[in-house]
């Protein structure tokens, strides 16, 4: 039986994503989603852009973070909001809710964990029913295990990005923060109109 949260549990759980009517977005602010299986290393993934160290935390709950970030030779400043989506199927309509107003969606997975790879259209699916015309990059997170018995390769990755129609595929370390940065300043660039 799933249980879902109690009334207080909830309000808790939309504090932390972001969703309870306090957060104050602007509307130039850069909406990412960011979803995928438990353990996909996502959590990592945003703690390493936002607060430049490599840490990893096991949550199952929504967050939400923000970064200011100079980019370009301008060095124009960027307002990230980032929004971790938990995994769990109970936590379903909370994710329903995080998705409005996102620009972007990562759909993140372990290199090192198939089951996290062969989750990519499912959770592709999802977006697609939340966000129909948003951007999707898919991020092999944990590059650094591929040394694993069963890792998913690089080729493999590709190829699915590909088959759910992905704008860029990506692979980082969030353990040693290898292209992290460059991942969401490139994610950035992407989202900017074509000219």
């Amino acid at each position: 039986m799933v249980s879902r949260p109690v009334e207080k549990d909830l309000d808790k759980i939309l504090k932390l994503a972001g969703l309870d009517g306090t957060d104050g977005d602007s509307e130039g602010d850069t909406k990412i989603v960011v979803v995928g299986n438990k353990g996909s290393g996502k959590t990592s993934f945003i703690e390493c852009f936002v607060t430049e160290e490599c840490i990893y935390p096991e949550l199952n709950q929504p967050r939400q973070w923000r970064k200011s970030v100079g980019f370009g030779g301008d060095r124009k400043l960027i307002d990230f909001v980032l929004r971790e989506l938990p995994a769990s199927d109970d936590l379903a309509h909370i994710r329903a809710r995080a998705y409005r107003n996102s620009r972007a969606v990562v759909i993140c997975y372990s290199i090192a964990d198939r089951e996290s790879w062969e989750a990519i259209p499912k959770w592709h699916e999802e977006v697609k029913q939340f966000l129909p015309d948003a951007k999707v990059f898919v991020v092999g997170n944990k590059m650094e295990q591929r040394k694993n018995e069963t890792p998913v390769s690089r080729k493999e990755g590709k190829d699915m990005a590909r088959s759910i129609g992905a704008d860029k595929y990506y692979e980082i370390s969030a353990y040693t923060g290898k292209y992290v940065p460059d991942v969401v300043l490139s994610i950035e660039e992407r989202l900017k109109p074509s000219k």
